[in-house]
């Protein structure tokens, strides 16, 4: 069965109530895909958003200059795992791709375990939980694991270890989609796509991103909206580098991330936290009587950090719902599909 079969034939995007078809069928097709800042996860992942809503799709190649920074090789993985001595595997990518620390180089050696354990990566508070890992500027391999699985290991025998992957030459991924309205000023609606086998963090927010496209494009605005889908941080600083003058018409604008969590609403402050953007959003949660926690700017965290940077200075708002860094199940495997089901 086709994409276009499994998700159906969408055609008024004002009738809400497909959405409690789609939004699962759509989690339970992106979920299981291993994506990273470059590589074919990534490109899967835009090509199946883009049969709700056309966008285009770009590439920026390897190696190039971003301001300060450089797009890396691109990365691409096929398999990976550690089985023991009896060839039991006791890590398998193919189960969880959150397994392997994301951008590992390519091994395959048999280790002692003390040689391997220094490349092992566990989480002792939750100790049924993959960490979520990465290494995208540091030529480096490692697996994640339960912390119990982990003390279950045979220290006394040798592990065979095998990551296939692959570090070369290629290009970042990229999507973009301009809705024209009456006003040149434009708002943003940005979202990452980097992010392996989470479900809050961050399929939620690509969810809501291409759904958000589909409802807006129907409709006659008075600014413009540029929807922005790229991986976190290097994709941002380079789709900035390269529009500079473009972000100049940009009047603020909201990332989407971890909206699907079970918690309570939270918003994340603009830098100047006390945009318009912030008025409405706090005023409309107020008149609605929906309960909220508010967090003030702080240079870290998402992609508001790009965005409100020297030079451009958009203000940026989030509005999560169990927003990152907030609950246990961050960055872990247990951020899954029945966490926010």
């Amino acid at each position: 069965m086709s994409n276009s079969d499994s998700l159906g034939n969408i055609s008024n995007s004002d009738d809400f109530s497909y959405h409690k078809e789609i939004i699962p069928t759509l989690m339970k097709q992106l979920f299981p895909i291993c994506r990273s800042i470059t590589g074919s996860g990534v490109r899967k992942s835009l090509n199946i958003l883009k049969e709700i809503s056309d966008f285009k799709i770009f590439e920026i190649p390897s190696g190039t200059k971003c301001f300060d920074w450089k797009i890396p090789d691109e990365w691409n993985i096929k398999d990976a795992f550690i089985e023991d001595s009896k060839g039991n595997k006791i890590i398998d990518f193919q189960k969880n791709n959150l397994h392997v620390v994301n951008y590992s180089i390519p091994i395959n050696e048999t280790l002692t375990f003390t040689k391997l354990k220094n490349h092992l990566y566990t989480l002792p508070n939750i100790p049924d939980a993959i960490p979520y890992r990465t290494s995208y500027y540091k030529r480096e391999w490692g697996f994640c694991l339960e912390q119990n699985k982990f003390e279950k290991m045979d220290h006394d025998t040798e592990y065979h270890v095998v990551i296939n992957s692959s570090l070369s030459k290629g290009s970042m991924t990229l999507g973009e989609y301009l809705i024209k309205g009456e006003s040149k000023h434009e708002f943003i609606f940005s979202t990452y796509c980097c992010h392996p086998s989470m479900a809050n963090d961050n399929l939620s927010g690509m969810i809501l991103w291409i759904l958000l496209l589909q409802y807006l494009k129907s409709k006659n605005t008075k600014f413009s909206y540029r929807f922005l889908i790229m991986p976190e941080t290097i994709g941002t600083i380079s789709y900035l580098s390269k529009n500079q003058f473009t972000m100049s018409k940009v009047l603020g604008g909201f990332i989407l991330t971890c909206v699907g969590g079970p918690g309570d609403i939270s918003y994340k402050s603009t830098f100047l936290e006390t945009h318009p953007i912030d008025k409405i959003v706090t005023d409309t949660l107020d008149d609605n009587n929906i309960k909220f926690k508010k967090f003030p700017f702080v240079p870290r965290g998402s992609d508001e950090r790009q965005f409100s940077s020297p030079g451009f200075r958009i203000p940026i708002g989030l509005i999560c719902k169990d927003k990152f860094h907030e609950y246990e199940n961050y960055h872990t495997s247990l951020d899954n599909l029945e966490f926010i089901s």
